[in-house]
């Protein structure tokens, strides 16, 4: 079984320095059902389209995106406050 690597995109938000926008990814590999966090990092709009657009053409269907992004909204829209960082 070969490694997966799942990013889940946790935010998009305006950059004050910058003219584009910023994503906001976590990253888990793993194989299966069993995946480990790996991380989370934050770059361009540009930049995340080229890397997953890399990732998907050199290890075509072992990569997965994932946004997460409404599922923070149906929280807050349940009363629930939601803390959102940059």
């Amino acid at each position: 079984m070969s490694t997966r690597f799942r990013f889940t995109v946790i935010g998009k938000y305006d950059s004050a320095s910058r003219h584009e926008p910023q994503i906001t990814a976590n990253m888990s590999a793993g194989s299966g059902d069993h995946f480990v966090h790996s991380g989370t990092f934050t770059m361009s709009e540009s930049e995340w389209s080229t890397l997953i657009g890399a990732l998907e053409k050199s290890i075509p269907g072992d990569v997965e995106v994932e946004d997460a992004r409404h599922l923070l909204d149906e929280i807050e829209s349940s009363g629930v406050d939601v803390k959102r960082t940059a």
